[in-house]
């Protein structure tokens, strides 16, 4: 027997009961994610771990926008070399 879904997908019935236990069962238990088992990731390190990603994105992007400067003010380019 097969079940349709709201966005036209046939789902088996089978598969729909495993699916919803199994997301039940994720509503009711802990998930703990660890790195290697050497600590939990949790979401303050994700929160982190994002907030060094974007201030190193932002220092790399001001630092060719001063190389870039540099050229200008002494006449060589980036594409000079």
């Amino acid at each position: 027997m097969w079940l349709r879904h709201p966005d036209n997908v046939r789902l088996e019935v089978g598969k729909c009961l495993w699916i919803n236990a199994f997301a039940l069962q994720l509503l009711h238990e802990r998930v703990e994610v660890s790195a290697g088992g050497f600590f939990i990731v949790d979401v303050t390190i994700l929160v982190s771990m994002l907030s060094v990603a974007v201030t190193y994105a932002c220092l790399l992007y001001q630092y060719s926008t001063d190389m870039d400067m540099f050229g200008v003010f002494f006449g060589t380019s980036s594409g000079d070399r």
